[in-house]
């Protein structure tokens, strides 16, 4: 049974993802506004609570997102990890490049409008 609650999309980048005094650099295979799976021949703990630095080069500068995250499965080719605490801000840069690179424009706006909200309902 399927239990995502965001669209995923096949996306590649760069990420460093870092727990305590382990590093592990990888490419990003898939994302989505709830986590990535990583391409990495390394493995960190699973269920351990890590730092995601997701890396994106443009033609003349590079900018990262730093999001915290929580290793959620291991695979042959790499591990999921989902975000954890998701700040609005990195939720909405996540979205906007989500939206930029699917078909699903419309699932991505719902998505996001509902976590808005379920945010909202926090506070």
């Amino acid at each position: 049974m399927e239990k995502r609650t965001f669209a995923r999309i096949p996306f590649k980048t760069k990420a460093i993802v870092r727990q305590k005094d382990s590093t592990v650099i990888g490419i990003v295979e898939n994302l989505s506004l709830a986590g990535i799976f990583l391409k990495t021949p390394e493995r960190l703990g699973l269920k351990r609570l890590v730092k995601i630095e997701l890396l994106f080069t443009g033609t003349s500068s590079q900018i990262s997102i730093i999001l915290d995250g929580k290793i959620t499965r291991h695979e042959n080719i790499g591990m999921g990890i989902e975000f954890r605490n998701l700040d609005l801000d990195a939720f909405f840069h996540l979205k906007n490049l989500i939206s930029y690179n699917t078909e699903k424009i419309d699932t991505v706006k719902k998505e996001f409008q509902k976590y808005a909200k379920k945010q909202d309902q926090k506070k």
